[in-house]
């Protein structure tokens, strides 16, 4: 809990809001579950939960946009990179998200 209440704390504050000035609204299947002791923890006056709270998730999930992340690894120290082998792992995520449609 107290994992959940610092991260919201931590964005509210960051774009200068106060917390305690909101109702916590909780979504997702086990987003309720929690809500009580989150918003005790944060000081928040309210929990608003909505009526199909896992509906509230997937509706989210549904318009987000879709994007494709290539990731790789490169365990070396940056002086012993070779920067061939760079441009060759740049090439090939630069193919793959063209194949994905990027």
């Amino acid at each position: 809990m107290a994992d959940m209440a610092g991260a919201i704390r931590l964005i509210s504050i960051e774009k200068g809001h106060d917390p305690r000035d909101f109702a916590l609204m909780p979504f997702g299947g086990a987003g309720p579950l929690h809500a009580v002791a989150i918003a005790r923890e944060l000081g928040l006056p309210r929990v608003l939960v909505p009526r199909f709270p896992g509906l509230t998730s997937a509706l989210g999930c549904v318009m987000a946009d879709v994007r494709h992340d290539f990731v790789q690894t490169v365990n070396q120290p940056l002086a012993g990179i070779d920067r061939a082998e760079i441009d060759a792992i740049l090439a090939d995520q630069r193919d793959r998200a063209r194949a994905a449609g990027g």
